[in-house]
């Protein structure tokens, strides 16, 4: 709280504060490893806390005071200084910006109306928009015709056509080229494209030419993967489906990750029932002590159902951070599969059902 009224100082606009506490019996866990107080892992919650008084709180505190702490995380906005202007006032002025060639203006003019123009899921707007066709404009026509897919992916092939005016005008110019790529590669998975496989991941492949990021390239090509997997897969060519599993396994650590990546990637493997690559993608991810609820929530009902897991010594610090994060949702993991849970059959596992009484049953 003090941290978030600190940051209010700063600015005008009233921040939305949500603060929350729990405790940190990850890093607790984590941290009396291979000490001498290594024997309270075995303990329940309880009889920890009934253990931590007096002389041993003295002697813990060398590990205590580092899980005392204030996890912020922080969601911004991006200032749009023409909030206020309405539509058409926006049109003018992004007009009159490129007669009077200022460039940086026109850019953050055209974020503005682009912004708006998503809002209203509208791409028809940016026709408004009087771009000159020359290439010193490129990227604002580039900007404009990538725009129209994000708000509707119907304009897939106009945009397509777009960009294959603006290479025209640019041929070397990385942003029109990689976007080009990205929209065959969608136009091939929806079975719009007159390109076959090999065309396609060629033209992934020579996006290098144009000094484009290598984990840019390596991204698309995984896409393009997952894209292959699931057509061999329908086609019956089980040996070509397990070669684009394989590139993607070697591949996707080469580029960050966001939590949403990590769920549909773990998603697709689950379906193509490499369960364990699943499992380990996410293993290191679930123990940390900041996790994206729902990746934690699928790592658990990958595995709660495997004793040779749930047996492990870290898996105790996994379901304790899934309780911390939302303890009824963990507890309804334990329900029969008609209400909402994995199966009533989790709490046969003693180990599992120690970790049900203490936390669930209060």
């Amino acid at each position: 709280s003090s941290i978030a009224r600190s940051l209010q100082s700063f600015q005008k606009p009233t921040i939305a504060i949500e603060v929350s506490s729990s405790e940190n019996w990850v890093e607790f866990l984590n941290d009396i490893d291979g000490t001498d107080f290594e024997y309270l892992k075995t303990l329940s919650k309880k009889e920890i806390k009934n253990k931590l008084h007096g002389e041993a709180v003295q002697e813990l505190e060398i590990y205590l005071k580092n899980h005392r702490k204030a996890i912020v995380t922080l969601e911004l906005e991006k200032i749009d200084k023409y909030e206020d202007k309405n539509f058409n006032e926006l049109i003018e002025l992004f007009n009159q910006s490129i007669e009077e060639d200022e460039m940086e203006k026109a850019k953050i003019i055209q974020n503005s109306i682009l912004n708006k123009a998503i809002k209203k899921s509208s791409p028809d707007m940016l026709s408004s928009l009087k771009i000159p066709k020359q290439k010193k404009y490129i990227d604002l026509l580039t900007q404009n015709s990538v725009t129209k897919y994000l708000i509707n992916v119907g304009y897939m092939m106009i945009v397509k056509n777009e960009l294959l005016e603006w290479v025209k005008l640019d041929p070397d110019n990385k942003k029109v080229r990689y976007n080009l790529a990205v929209i065959e590669l969608e136009l091939w998975n929806n079975n719009l494209s007159n390109k076959d496989e090999k065309s396609i991941q060629s033209q992934l492949l020579n996006l290098k030419k144009y000094s484009i990021r290598q984990d840019l390239i390596d991204r698309t090509l995984v896409n393009f993967h997952i894209i292959r997997a699931q057509n061999k897969m329908r086609d019956q060519e089980y040996d070509a489906k397990d070669e684009s599993v394989e590139f993607i396994l070697e591949t996707y650590e080469n580029f960050s990750l966001s939590n949403y990546d990590y769920l549909s990637l773990a998603q697709f493997l689950t379906y193509y029932s490499e369960l364990y690559d699943a499992i380990d993608l996410l293993e290191d991810k679930v123990q940390a002590l900041v996790i994206d609820e729902d990746l934690l929530f699928y790592y658990l009902n990958l595995t709660l159902i495997n004793s040779k897991i749930t047996r492990t010594e870290n898996y105790r610090k996994i379901m304790l951070n899934a309780i911390n994060l939302h303890k009824k949702r963990f507890c309804t993991l334990f329900n029969a599969a008609s209400d909402g849970g994995v199966t009533f059959q989790l709490l046969e596992d003693q180990y599992l059902r120690k970790t049900y009484c203490e936390n669930c049953q209060k």
